[in-house]
């Protein structure tokens, strides 16, 4: 009998398990993606739609709690692939390097919420999602400019610094085509186009589990990204201007 045939027959099914984790752990990242628009709408209409009927409040926060499970649930596909070594700072588009936690933010120390008006550069290649934090951010009277991709947005972002007017904040999306957000971070704050970034991650918050923020970052949040949250950033990033 070949006593290496059991580790050759292994070798295959080892192989199986590492691709099921990955499997896993994109499957949780295009949920959050998916859930991301929802959850901001329905965030937005009970805080602003104050003539909502009892029952009508009730069935959206039943909406509200079955995302925030469902985002939670998706921790147990993110353990699946998480590495060893967890102690990592480095946020990237593989699977395997963080765990999703609904409405989870890291951030540097921010200050109460005040006065709003700033000038923002949405960036995500998710038309859906752009469109829901367009009216998000746009609804307290912040001026949105969108942009599908790192390119467009460091082109919108040289446009308005050329003009005089440079955005107070970019908020990117993690994982695009192309340049992906950390590069466009880097590129905004070494080009001088912007003070502020805030990240948007579907991959979750792992790597900043010390409070170590990647280079070049404000703040991540992870998706979903919640209204309160968002409002939050905004305001305390408006009081600082």
């Amino acid at each position: 009998m070949n006593a290496d045939k059991p580790a050759d027959a292994q070798a295959p099914l080892s192989e199986q398990l590492q691709a099921l984790k990955r499997s896993s752990s994109q499957l949780a990242h295009k949920i959050n993606n998916l859930l991301s628009p929802a959850a901001l709408y329905v965030d937005s209409v009970l805080a602003r739609e104050h003539q909502l009927s009892a029952r009508s409040q009730e069935q959206l926060r039943s909406v509200q709690a079955a995302i925030e499970e469902v985002s939670q649930s998706l921790e147990s596909f993110r353990q699946l692939d998480r590495p060893v070594n967890a102690g990592t700072t480095q946020l990237d588009d593989q699977a395997g390097t963080s765990t999703p936690q609904a409405s989870t933010v890291v951030s540097a120390p921010r200050q109460a919420p005040a006065a709003v008006g700033l000038r923002v550069l949405l960036v995500d290649d998710d038309p859906l999602l752009l469109e829901a934090l367009t009216y998000t951010v746009n609804f307290d009277g912040h001026a949105v400019v969108c942009a599908p991709d790192a390119g467009e947005a460091l082109t919108q972002a040289e446009r308005a610094k050329a003009a005089g007017q440079p955005f107070d904040l970019v908020i990117t999306d993690l994982t695009m085509q192309g340049m992906d957000g950390l590069a466009l971070a880097e590129q905004l704050k070494t080009r001088g186009l912007t003070r502020h970034v805030i990240l948007l991650t579907g991959w979750g918050s792992d790597p900043l589990a010390e409070g170590q923020l990647p280079e070049h970052i404000d703040q991540v949040m992870t998706k979903p990204p919640r209204l309160s949250a968002l409002r939050s950033a905004l305001a305390g990033i408006a009081v600082g201007r």
